[in-house]
């Protein structure tokens, strides 16, 4: 990811990461946790994958984080709820009637969510 980000010149993203992409997206941020401000201006996890090594150190996270799953997710709510709501700069969205692609299922939600983290990102 960093490769990439080097290579066409991006810096700041906020960077999405639904599902499976989350064994890509917090190895890249948590390898410097206290500088991942530099790597990124926030980070939303959907239901994310969260890497068994990676665990003890989200607490360390310190960029804006806006925590998505869906209510009817039984998989992820629990990885979602125990290990990322220690992310020190975070809010949790439940997505009601919602399953693991939450977005999917309640986009409307999804966008306003979006609409609402992506100014605090920036400050």
């Amino acid at each position: 990811m960093e490769e990439l980000m080097k290579a066409i010149n991006f810096t700041g993203p906020v960077i999405v990461s639904p599902s499976m992409s989350g064994k890509f997206s917090l190895p890249f941020l948590l390898s410097d946790p206290k500088n991942a401000n530099k790597k990124s201006h926030g980070f939303i996890p959907v239901a994310p994958v969260i890497p068994e090594n990676y665990k003890q150190y989200i607490k360390e996270l310190q960029i804006p984080a806006a925590i998505v799953y869906g209510d009817k997710d039984s998989t992820f709510k629990n990885s979602v709820e125990n290990v990322l709501s220690k992310l020190p700069n975070s809010r949790l969205f439940k997505i009601k009637d919602a399953r693991h692609p939450a977005y999917l299922d309640q986009p409307e939600i999804w966008h306003k969510i979006i609409y609402i983290f992506l100014p605090a990102a920036f400050k």
